[in-house]
C-alpha cells in the first residue's frame, strides 16, 4: 500500500496538543535522541527557522514531521520525521520530507551542489537502515542539511564476540 492508496490521510501544520495525541500512537521515545528530535516537533516559526507538519489517518495524528534551524547556525536545516510504528513503509515519511523540503526558504536545497544525488537517493532508498538511530550527512557535504530517522524494532547491527571457554 502506498500514500497515494491510503484513504483519509491529510497532511497539516502542527497544532497545540498534537505531541499529546502523537505521544498516545508512538508511545514513548525508544532512545535519547529520540526523545530530543521530538522535542524539536512545534509550532512553525520564521525566527529560528521551523516547520512541522503533521499526518493524520481518519482524523488520527499518525506520523509528524519538523525541519528546523537553530540561531547558531541558521544556514544549517535540521529534518526529523516519527511515522506510528503500524503505518511504515507506506511512503509517509517520504511524503513529509517531500512537503518539507518544499517549506525551506527560497534559494536553499538540502545540500548545495549534492542535492542531485541525495534526491536520488531520497527516491530510490527505501531499505532500513542501521543502526536503531540513524544521523547521517547527506552525500557530499555536511554542512546544510542532518537528516535523523528513528528505525523501530532493528537488530544490533555489530556482531558481538562469543568466548569459547
Amino acid at each position: 500500500m502506498s500514500v497515494a492508496e491510503l484513504e483519509g490521510l491529510t497532511f497539516r501544520p502542527w497544532a497545540e496538543g498534537d505531541d499529546l495525541r502523537l505521544l498516545e500512537v508512538w508511545g514513548g521515545p525508544r532512545t535519547p535522541q529520540a526523545h530530543e528530535d521530538r522535542a524539536m516537533l512545534r509550532p512553525s516559526s520564521d525566527e529560528p527557522f521551523a516547520r512541522c507538519i503533521v499526518a493524520e489517518l481518519d482524523d488520527v495524528p499518525i506520523a509528524a514531521g519538523v525541519v528546523y534551524s537553530s540561531r547558531l547556525h541558521p544556514q544549517r536545516y535540521w529534518f526529523y520525521v516519527e511515522v506510528a510504528s503500524g503505518e511504515r513503509r507506506q511512503g509517509i515519511g517520504h511524503q513529509l520530507l517531500a512537503l518539507l523540503k518544499a517549506e525551506l526558504p527560497e534559494g536553499r536545497g538540502l545540500a548545495g551542489p549534492a542535492e542531485p544525488e541525495l534526491e536520488e537517493e531520497l527516491e530510490a532508498d527505501h531499505t532500513p537502515h542501521y543502526p536503531e538511530q540513524e544521523t547521517e550527512p547527506p552525500l557530499g557535504s555536511c554542512s546544510d542539511v542532518m537528516l535523523s530517522v528513528e528505525e523501530e524494532g532493528k537488530e544490533d547491527p555489530l556482531p558481538t564476540a562469543a568466548s569459547g571457554k
